[in-house]
C-alpha cells in the first residue's frame, strides 16, 4: 500500500479531524525571536530563569569576528565558527548578530558557544546546506555534516544564550543539536524553531551528566506524506534521548527541566496518528538517575513517552492531544509527582502498555503516580488507563493522592487492574464549582 494510500484510510479512521496546514514561519530573525521571548515568558515554569547572565563577553572567549565571520545572516560563517572553536575553543557571539552556517559544527571538549542572549545560528536551507533527506538514524544521514547542526562529543561543553533557527524546507531529516558520548555538557537557555522532520531536535545519544534547562523547543512542523521505510523516524520530538545508542551503552543522569516544548505538529496525520512528541527516552533501560522537572510542553500529540527507567518527573505541565505521559517498552522504577496533566479529547493523561514485543524486559513495572493534577474536563476518555491484556501487562503500579479535574463525576478517572494497581487517596472535583465527586 502507497504512503497516499495509508495516509488516506488513517484520515477516513482518525477519531480526531486533520488538523491545519503548517504556519508560515517569518524569515524575519528579530521579529521571530521577539515573538519567541513573549511566548517563552508567558509558558515557562520558571520565567525569572530565562534572562542571559552574561552581558559581556567573558574572559577566555574569543569572538567569531576574530576568525573571520561576518555574522550578517548572508555570509556562509561555517569554517570562521569551526576555526573559532577549533583555537579559541570557546567562542562568543555579537550581540544581535545572525551567523549563518552551511555545515555541522564539531564541539569537542571544553568548547562553548554564548552570547547575551540575541544572537542566532542560522541553519541553511538548500542543496549545500542543511538538505539531509535520509531518514536513517546513522552517520550517513540524520548525524551526518548535511543532518545536524551543532555535534557534541567530549566532556564539559556548552551552549548557551542562543538562537538556533532551521531555515525552513520541509521533507528534511534535519536536528538541532546531537549530543553523543559525551559527559558535563550544559544547554542552556537555548531556542530552537524551524524544523521539519526532527525525530529529535535536541537528541542525547550515550551520554553522562547532560542538563538541557530553560530552553524553548518550538514551532517545528511536516507537511510531508512521503513516509519512509524508516517510519519512527518520521516525526518531530522535542528532546529524544537515546534512540541511536553507541555500543549500547544507556545515557545517565541527565537533567531536562524548565523547558518550553510547544507546537510540534504533523499534517496531514500519518499511520500512526501525528507522530510529535515533546520528550521520549526511547530505549529500554535508559536514562538511570535522570530527572525531568518543571517543563512545559504543549501543541504535541504524545507529551512524554519513556522506554526508560529509575527516574523522576515532577512539576511538569503536560497539554497533549493524545497521552499526556506514555510509559511503554519497559519503562520502570519510575516517580511521577506533582504534574499537571492535561489531555485532548480523544486522550488519556497517563498510560500504561503492555509489553510488546512480548518479553519480561519490556513489562513496565514499579510506578509510583501520587499527587498529580489530571485535568479530564475535554477528555472523552479515561484519565490513567493501564492495559490489562497481553502476556506482560504493567504491575506494580501504585496511584495515590492524585486529583482528577472532570466535567461529570461519573466520569471514569482510572481503568486498572486490582491486580496491577493499588489506589490510595484519589480524589475527583466537578469542573463547575470545584464541588468533590463522591463515589
Amino acid at each position: 500500500m502507497s504512503a497516499l494510500t495509508l495516509l488516506s484510510a488513517f484520515a477516513q479512521a482518525a477519531p480526531n479531524p486533520v488538523p491545519p496546514a503548517c504556519p508560515a514561519l517569518s524569515a524575519d530573525i528579530p521579529s521571530a525571536n521577539a515573538a519567541a521571548l513573549v511566548l517563552f515568558q508567558r509558558r515557562a515554569v520558571k520565567a525569572s530563569e530565562l534572562a542571559a547572565t552574561t552581558r559581556t563577553r567573558p574572559d577566555g572567549f574569543v569572538t567569531a569576528e576574530a576568525h573571520g565571520a561576518r555574522g550578517d545572516g548572508r555570509a556562509d560563517d561555517t569554517l570562521a565558527l569551526q576555526g573559532a572553536l577549533a583555537t579559541g575553543r570557546r567562542v562568543w557571539l555579537r550581540s544581535g548578530h545572525v551567523y549563518r552556517i552551511t555545515r555541522r559544527l564539531e564541539l569537542g571538549s571544553g568548547a562553548a558557544i554564548a552570547s547575551d542572549g540575541s544572537a542566532t545560528l542560522l541553519m541553511s536551507a538548500g542543496p549545500q546546506a542543511f538538505d539531509n533527506r535520509i531518514a536513517q538514524r546513522s552517520e550517513a544521514a540524520l548525524y551526518s555534516a548535511r543532518g545536524t547542526g551543532l555535534r557534541v562529543e567530549g566532556q564539559h561543553i556548552s551552549i548557551r544564550d542562543v538562537f538556533i533557527v532551521k531555515e525552513y524546507a520541509d521533507e528534511r531529516y534535519v536536528i538541532g543539536i546531537d549530543v553523543v558520548g559525551s559527559s558535563h555538557v550544559s544547554i542552556l537557555r537555548v531556542r530552537l524553531r524551524g524544523f521539519s522532520l526532527a525525530p529529535g531536535i535536541v537528541t542525547v545519544r550515550s551520554s553522562n551528566d547532560v542538563e538541557v534547562a530553560s530552553s524553548l523547543i518550538h514551532s517545528s512542523c511536516t507537511q510531508s506524506v512521503d513516509i519512509p521505510g524508516d517510519v519512527p523516524s518520521f516525526q518531530i520530538t522535542g528532546i529524544s534521548v537515546d534512540d541511536a545508542r553507541v555500543g549500547g551503552r544507556g545515557s545517565t543522569a541527565l537533567r531536562l527541566r524548565n523547558n518550553v516544548i510547544a507546537d510540534l505538529r504533523m499534517v496531514p496525520l500519518t499511520v500512526r496518528g501525528d507522530q510529535s512528541d515533546g520528550i521520549n527516552f526511547a530505549a529500554i533501560g535508559t536514562g538511570a538517575g535522570s530527572f525531568i522537572i518543571g517543563n512545559d510542553i504543549q501543541g504535541v500529540d504524545e507529551g512524554i513517552d519513556l522506554f526508560g527507567g529509575d527516574m523522576q518527573i515532577r512539576g511538569n505541565r503536560v497539554a497533549a492531544h493524545s497521552v499526556a505521559l506514555k510509559l511503554i517498552h519497559g519503562a520502570r522504577g519510575i516517580i511521577v509527582t506533582k504534574n499537571r496533566f492535561t489531555p485532548g479529547s480523544n486522550g488519556h493523561a497517563i498510560g500504561m502498555f503492555r509489553a510488546n514485543p512480548p518479553e519480561p524486559r519490556r513489562q513496565v513495572q514499579d510506578i509510583l503516580v501520587q499527587g498529580n493534577r489530571i485535568d479530564l474536563s475535554s477528555s472523552d476518555r479515561v484519565g490513567v488507563f493501564i492495559d490489562a491484556g497481553g502476556e506482560y501487562p504493567p504491575s506494580a503500579i501504585t496511584l495515590r493522592q492524585n486529583l482528577f479535574v472532570v466535567g461529570q463525576c461519573r466520569k471514569q478517572a482510572i481503568e486498572c487492574s486490582p491486580k496491577q494497581c493499588t489506589e490510595d487517596s484519589n480524589a475527583k472535583v466537578q469542573v463547575e464549582g470545584g464541588a468533590s465527586c463522591r463515589e
